[in-house]
């Protein structure tokens, strides 16, 4: 508030500068204007002695004229000259004011527009107590997305930035994964660990956390952040189920049976967890008497794609993606993904059920799938202008190697 004022004050001074500068310019004006007529005082004593010398025939009454005349156009140039120089300094001067009375009118207003933000952060501040209770030990009502969000604001805004808390950084991770802003949490929970690398309570919401999306990519970061924990902690029970879990979504039933046996005693048999666990394990043991569902692709491209890989003025794509998703259109996620460098064309790529990118969504999950190949200029996998692709739409065999031919015939525009 204190900045405020003094904009505030300054913007009085500058608007004042303004009923200032007419008085100013009107007294130089008539300093100038007794300055002209000293001037010319001075050019009429002149003439009178000019006209002296002529009666005394000192100068001749042509000569005279001439004078007269010199002295007279001196007279009006001068006074020109001091009009137009005037001009232009006022001129500057009203411009420069105007602009920054204009750039401390806008400082302002982003200042005003900004006390109605410090308000409700001062505001949350003073609810932090009573929105602990309600999110943190469940007390209080019902919690609402702007509770998580105020909460969520009073924790970033308390984190001191030389004194830093991991304890913060962990609440802030759930708050994130709680409102399922996963990528935040997983920034929050790292900040945390690097603060505080021994936590084992954060590294237990930060596999937590992980385990949410069910995408493999996380699953994996899931299990190493467990592995971390149960290796110093062997008799951790929670950490052992969420191990079980982990392993059985990654398809590992060796490590999923062996941390179930461990906490299986200490629940009930009925437990969704357990359940959950055992029925993946009985598939994936089952799984392993069984063939693979899947496809042996040959790629290639137009002659005329062809040609512009191999030309000297094109960049080579460097990377290759191979995915199927499903026909039907049920899910936009793919069935299976593959990511290989681009050596030539044709090429052959096999693409089976164990490339799933999610657990229990892969080719076996679907009846019809459209195949899919692009050629990318970087490891993104969102298409870009400029690059390749080409598909077919083939039928799941389960249990069947089928042999399928893409050419790539389509520029991304």
């Amino acid at each position: 508030m204190q900045t405020f004022w003094i904009i505030s004050i300054g913007l009085v001074v500058l608007a004042s500068l303004f009923l200032l500068i007419p008085l100013w310019r009107g007294r130089k004006l008539l300093n100038d204007s007794d300055y002209q007529l000293s001037n010319t005082r001075l050019i009429k004593q002149r003439i009178t002695e000019l006209e002296e010398e002529v009666s005394q025939g000192v100068m001749t009454e042509k000569h005279k004229e001439q004078a007269i005349k010199e002295l007279k156009l001196a007279l009006v140039d001068e006074t020109t000259r001091t009009d137009s120089v005037s001009g232009a300094q006022n001129s500057m001067l009203i411009w420069a004011s105007f602009i920054v009375l204009v750039g401390l009118s806008v400082v302002l207003y982003l200042r005003i527009n900004s006390v109605d933000k410090l308000a409700h952060v001062h505001d949350v501040h003073q609810r932090m107590d009573a929105l602990t209770q309600k999110i943190i030990m469940g007390e209080g009502g019902d919690i609402t997305l702007q509770d998580v969000r105020d909460f969520s604001l009073a924790i970033r805004t308390r984190i001191d930035p030389e004194n830093e808390d991991g304890t913060g950084w962990m609440l802030l991770g759930r708050l994130y994964a709680s409102m399922q802003m996963f990528e935040e949490a997983y920034q929050a929970y790292d900040k945390s660990l690097l603060i505080a690398p021994n936590n084992m309570d954060t590294r237990e919401n930060y596999a937590q956390a992980l385990m949410m999306p069910n995408q493999i990519d996380y699953l994996r970061r899931a299990r190493t952040q467990l592995q971390y924990i149960l290796e110093r902690e062997p008799q951790n029970n929670n950490a052992a189920l969420m191990m079980a879990l982990t392993a059985s979504q990654l398809d590992d039933a060796e490590t999923a049976q062996l941390y179930l046996s461990q906490v299986s005693n200490l629940l009930p048999k009925d437990n969704p967890a357990v359940v959950q666990i055992r029925t993946k394990i009985e598939q994936l043991q089952a799984k392993g008497k069984v063939k693979p569902t899947g496809f042996t692709i040959k790629i290639n491209a137009t002659d005329i794609i062809n040609r512009r890989l191999e030309a000297d003025n094109q960049l080579t794509p460097t990377t290759m993606f191979v995915f199927a998703r499903d026909a039907a259109g049920s899910r936009p996620l793919p069935v299976a993904v593959k990511k290989l460098n681009l050596t030539s064309l044709p090429s052959v790529v096999n693409l089976v059920d164990t490339d799933a990118m999610v657990a229990n969504w892969s080719l076996n999950s679907v009846k019809e799938v459209e195949l899919i190949v692009r050629l990318s200029y970087d490891d993104n996998v969102a298409p870009a202008p400029g690059e390749f692709t080409g598909s077919i739409i083939m039928p799941v065999r389960k249990e069947q190697i089928q042999a399928a031919t893409i050419t790539i015939t389509e520029e991304i525009k």
